[in-house]
């Protein structure tokens, strides 16, 4: 079988031979999507709870009234449940909220401010959250923080909490108990905020799990009545995120992983049963496999899942959960996709939101190592770099676009010129120059992939 490696030469830096890694300017993920978001004032109840699992990108308008803040689950490191909430430089558009920014000083960048919500029906309530600075992303600096702050019946923002910035630490938990009059009334609202560096994605800060409700002793803040996901659904395929169906079908053995690691966090004290299974489905919606393979569709594989605060987070890995080469069925399409579903059914008084975890598993007509999403910027500034990505082949094909995400940074490198090669594979080296040609940086309004056809 035959080895198709992509080789770039870049042409137009000169600078100190290195490679680089550098972080955005933006968030891509945002640019290239226009979702509306209508948040209308609206009177909500206890208990207030949020663990950002339910939505990307955007904040759930029915619970926070703006969009500044960056939903996701990219950049918490061990988070409570999957999805954080992330705080940095950019505006609600993914852009930096002032590129000319050059002060060290921090500058008030993102909110993140709730509905109205009644709490005229309690003389005393709770707050707690979770947090962590910087995870997968930029540490934010000591003159940067994170700030909680509560609205009076006068109507006056109050500080209630401050945290100053820092290297990534695992996530730590804030409770507050109070029972101020002034603050429960049936127009209470909460807000959070930062200061950081607002030229470009800066400065990280993630929160979980808020929740605010009526307090009736100890254990309403000593743990969580929740097991859940963590993280999204492991890679299916062993090499790349995508690739196209026909080189796929022609080697399904070699391409797709044996087992996946699926991992739950029991944030609760005790011992919890949960039953946990997957289901694939086609793109009309019809059911296509199912695991556990014994017991018909409906059946489960039960786990007792132990205290992640004495054993940590809980692994499927004894035996593990296996992938099967028949769970695609066979299509003479070019091009399908499946949606693979991850569900646990948990005890009845746990938060359902984060109990499913699905993923979009596409073979079009691409290779993709990627999944689209970028934390960070990679280059070389030395002239005459060369660069070197490999993809496999399972059958013979015709190479006819290479796509290029370019992301946004302090110098707009538009129009410079590089030699775009396509080499045959020698063990692992670039060896034949199959294609040559030369062309310009292009950077696409959303951030969108700049398309090279060959010609």
């Amino acid at each position: 079988m035959r080895k198709l490696t992509l080789f770039f030469l870049l042409l137009s830096f000169n600078l100190s031979s290195q490679e680089v890694v550098s972080d955005l300017m933006s968030n891509t993920q945002i640019l290239k999507i226009n979702k509306k978001y209508n948040s209308v004032k609206s009177g909500i109840n206890i208990p207030f709870i949020d663990d950002f699992s339910n939505n990307y990108y955007y904040p759930d308008s029915n619970l926070w009234e703006d969009k500044y803040v960056y939903v996701n689950r990219n950049y918490g490191v061990n988070p409570i449940t999957i999805g954080v909430a992330t705080f940095d430089g950019l505006d609600e558009n993914g852009r930096a909220y002032d590129m000319t920014f050059t002060s060290t000083d921090s500058e008030n960048a993102d909110t993140l401010t709730s509905q109205q919500i009644d709490l005229s029906v309690t003389d005393t309530a709770y707050f707690m959250f979770y947090f962590q600075p910087q995870g997968k992303g930029n540490d934010p600096q000591p003159s940067d923080s994170l700030i909680l702050e509560f609205l009076d019946v006068n109507g006056v923002w109050n500080n209630i909490w401050k945290k100053e910035g820092s290297l990534s630490y695992d996530f730590r938990k804030f409770v507050f108990v109070f029972t101020d009059a002034t603050y429960l009334y049936s127009d209470f609202q909460f807000r959070f905020r930062n200061l950081a560096s607002v030229s470009g994605n800066f400065d990280h800060w993630n929160i979980d799990y808020v929740k605010l409700d009526a307090y009736h002793s100890s254990s309403d803040t000593s743990e969580l009545n929740d097991v859940s996901f963590i993280r999204r659904t492991p890679n299916i395929l062993k090499r790349y995120k995508e690739m196209p169906w026909i080189h796929f079908v022609n080697d399904v053995a070699l391409e797709m992983n044996d087992t996946l690691d699926i991992q739950l966090k029991n944030n609760t004290n005790t011992i919890q049963s949960i039953d946990y299974r997957y289901d694939v489905y086609n793109k009309n919606g019809a059911l296509v496999f199912h695991y556990p393979t014994i017991g018909g569709n409906s059946s489960t594989r039960n786990v007792d899942v132990p205290p992640c605060s004495s054993s940590g987070n809980y692994s499927l890995n004894s035996p593990p959960v296996m992938l099967y080469n028949q769970m695609f069925p066979v299509s003479s399409s070019d091009s399908v996709e499946f949606t693979f579903r991850n569900n646990i059914h948990s005890p009845p008084n746990d938060y359902k939101m984060n109990d499913t975890v699905s993923h979009l598993q596409k073979f079009y007509n691409h290779f993709s190592y990627d999944d689209g999403s970028a934390e960070s910027a990679y280059g070389i500034n030395v002239q005459g770099a060369k660069l070197a990505c490999e993809f496999k082949l399972n059958r013979p094909d015709t190479l006819r676009v290479i796509q290029m995400k370019f992301v946004e940074m302090h110098e707009d490198l538009s129009n410079n010129k590089f030699a775009l090669t396509v080499w045959s594979n020698n063990n692992g080296l670039p060896d034949q120059e199959l294609y040559k040609d030369t062309v310009e940086i292009d950077y696409k309004d959303r951030g969108k992939f700049t398309n090279y056809y060959l010609k």
